[in-house]
């Protein structure tokens, strides 16, 4: 499904990289739609069928006009399968078996063999991020902006006085959200520890978040005293 993902379009294009022009955002629905068919038969700027507006196409007004990359297929922050509907010119998502509903009547149509419905990639920037609690002796890692569906691979690793004491790693799948919650124990006398997570589907990791223990969070935010202290009692 594509929901969760948070996709990014251009107004320019790339060498090298089949593009299709003229796609802009309907002024009353908000949707991405296709304007380069010709207008609607008496109505001039109209294109396709608006939501928003019963037996009216969409209209952009002046707007910027997005360019939609065709032909790469699915890759690393990549989402094939996006289609332009042969009947209200919306772009939708064929990849699953609900396509939506189109204002035309029925649900969104478009076609490999249809020179009108093109194999659209939309990309996705990654920027997943974990969050680290320690309520002793659990550590809860708190996961958001991965893959909906994907699976994180999660690496921790537990310093003390001389060294490394434990360091393992595991794999937890995330909710549709792109969310999860995952814990383990530190038990014992250590230091501090480190957390860090990769989302599996888009080869993206998070920055390393670290932990102090509760002996060291205690030393480190004790007050110091100065010489000069010591000397005026």
């Amino acid at each position: 499904m594509a929901t969760g993902y948070d996709f990014t379009l251009t107004h320019t294009e790339f060498p090298f990289v089949r593009v299709q022009r003229d796609w802009y955002t309907c002024w009353y629905c908000q949707v991405l739609y296709y304007a380069g068919h010709p207008d609607r038969p008496g109505r001039p700027g109209e294109d396709g069928a608006c939501p928003a507006r019963p037996g009216r196409g969409h209209t952009h007004g002046v707007a910027r006009t997005f360019r939609l990359m065709t032909g790469l297929g699915d890759g690393s922050h990549m989402q094939s399968n996006w289609r332009n509907c042969r009947n209200c010119q919306a772009l939708f998502f064929a990849g699953s078996d609900r396509r939506g509903s189109c204002p035309s009547g029925g649900s969104h149509e478009g076609h490999l063999d249809d020179p009108d419905t093109l194999d659209f990639c939309l990309a996705y920037p990654m920027n997943p991020r974990i969050t680290v609690t320690r309520v002793e002796p659990v550590i809860s890692v708190l996961g958001d902006s991965f893959t909906p569906d994907g699976q994180v691979h999660i690496s921790w690793k537990i310093v003390g006085e001389n060294g490394t004491l434990e360091k393992r790693s595991d794999t937890v799948h995330c909710f549709r959200e792109g969310d999860f919650r995952y814990t383990f124990h530190a038990q014992g006398r250590w230091d501090f520890l480190t957390v860090r997570a990769w989302d599996v589907t888009s080869d993206t990791p998070t920055l390393v978040r670290s932990v102090l223990s509760p002996a060291r969070l205690d030393l480190e935010s004790a007050p110091t005293r100065s010489v000069a202290d010591g000397a005026h009692r």
